[in-house]
This record gives C-alpha cells, sequence and structure tokens, in this order.
C-alpha cells in the first residue's frame, strides 16, 4: 500500500440494539378553505407626500396600466383616500404589496368580499 492511500475504520458496537429514536412528526399547514377560495384585493391609499404624476408611473410600471388606467385609479385615490388596483390569488397580491411599499406608496392586502 502506498503512502497516499488512507484507510478509514468505524467502530463496531458489540450488541448494538435497534434505534430509539421515534420517527419525526410532520405537521401540515392548513389554511381555511375560505382563504384558499377568496382573492385578495390590492388597496392603495391617500397619501400627503407622493406626486400625482409618480403614482400614475407607478401603477404603470408595477402593473402594466395604460396611462388613462393609471390615472383614474390615481384620482380615485386622491378623491376618496383608496383605491382597488388589483384583485386575484394571494401570492401574487403579496408581491404587488411589497413592489408598491418598494416605491414608498401605502398599501394594504385585504380580503375581497
Amino acid at each position: 500500500m502506498d503512502k497516499s492511500t488512507a484507510i478509514t475504520t468505524f467502530p463496531i458496537w458489540k450488541n448494538a440494539g435497534p434505534s430509539t429514536v421515534d420517527k419525526p412528526t410532520i405537521e401540515k399547514e392548513t389554511h381555511a378553505e375560505e382563504d384558499l377560495d377568496l382573492p385578495w384585493q390590492v388597496v392603495v391609499h391617500n397619501d400627503p407626500v407622493n406626486l400625482m404624476s409618480y403614482v400614475t408611473m407607478v401603477f404603470q410600471r408595477i402593473f402594466g396600466y395604460p396611462r388613462e388606467k393609471a390615472e383614474r385609479h390615481m384620482l380615485e385615490v386622491h378623491h376618496n383616500g383608496r383605491s382597488i388596483l388589483w384583485s386575484g390569488m394571494r401570492e401574487r397580491a403579496e408581491l404587488y404589496v411589497q413592489q408598491l411599499h418598494g416605491y414608498l406608496l401605502l398599501a394594504t392586502l385585504e380580503k375581497a368580499g
């Protein structure tokens, strides 16, 4: 045997019985059926900081809205204090809210209904 070869030995336990470790418990996260079925709404709220043109531009970038639709939502926020920009699956709605926060807009996620 040359010097570059190493041999690893492992101890042999005599009379080693079966393992006494219990099987792991698998917990399943459950959601109420209504949480999965209901659409979620992305709501933007009015703030005194952002310019109307900036808010319009953000709606166009995030949602791909044409200028006219983005302006309608911006004016709804300006006059009514809020506007529902999008409704659908929760995961996508969470992403939209996070993106709106990235542009420093006040946005929330709400259950439809």
